[in-house]
């Protein structure tokens, strides 16, 4: 079963190390939360993702 935007974070932020196509995507689902959670919600998100350094592999 795919695995939903929700838990598909969940995972991305237990992680320390990221492929950047990972990234892409983490991008584009935080893009799609922030026209359904709100500003504040996805203010929380870009700090997370400026805190993670990308690593391309």
């Amino acid at each position: 079963m795919a695995k939903s935007s929700l838990e598909l974070i969940e995972e991305l932020e237990n992680r320390e190390v990221y492929h950047w196509t990972e990234m892409a995507r983490f991008a584009l689902l935080t893009e799609v939360r922030k026209k359904v959670i709100g500003s504040q919600a996805a203010t929380k998100i870009d700090s997370f993702l400026k805190r993670h350094r990308v690593k391309r592999t």
